[in-house]
């Protein structure tokens, strides 16, 4: 997980020790597991569907700019306990803003996961050297999770902060 969090901060890495996997993500049964998640039973059916169309989205993404930009919008929208415009000036609040960014981007659907882990798949010399590959890569990867901070929670909080500035209460009336 350190190198793959090296190479996406372009950081200095040894590229020789790099193995090459891949990580195969069943859409359809991730995003099953996350509607159980107790916050969500709590929220709105068009939240609910709004975070839940935000994670699929995260897990297309190919950049770590373009998943910081949907997790920073996700924070605010969550957070926050106004949207819409502000009265006074008639602006718009962060939290409309970000709603309006994260329906924008979950409004083209789904990337087509399965079609793009069986072409992974083919470049694979058999089927079986496909499995052998990912079931070593992930038992390598496991055995440093315990050890190791993991930079990708420390980046995801950082951008958890950012979104508290946002953040605007409800009036008391």
């Amino acid at each position: 997980m350190i190198a793959c969090a090296e190479l996406l901060k372009e950081t200095k890495f040894d590229f020789h020790g790099l193995p090459r996997c891949f990580v195969r993500i069943d859409v359809e049964h991730f995003i099953k597991i996350d509607r159980k998640w107790t916050p969500l039973k709590s929220i709105t059916r068009l939240a609910r569907e709004m975070v839940l169309r935000a994670i699929g989205l995260l897990i297309k993404c190919k950049t770590l700019n373009e998943i910081r930009v949907l997790l920073l919008s996700l924070f605010i929208l969550l957070t926050n306990e106004t949207n819409g415009t502000i009265p006074e000036n008639d602006e718009e609040t962060p939290c409309e803003q970000h709603k309006r960014i994260l329906t924008e981007a979950t409004s083209t659907g789904f990337v087509d996961l399965q079609q793009q882990f069986n072409e992974i798949l083919s470049l694979a010399e058999t089927e079986e050297d496909a499995r052998t590959l990912i079931e070593n890569e992930y038992e390598r990867q496991n055995e440093a999770l315990d050890s190791n901070e993991n930079p990708f929670q420390t980046w995801a909080d950082g951008i958890l902060l950012e979104s508290k500035i946002f953040i605007k209460k409800k009036e008391m009336e």
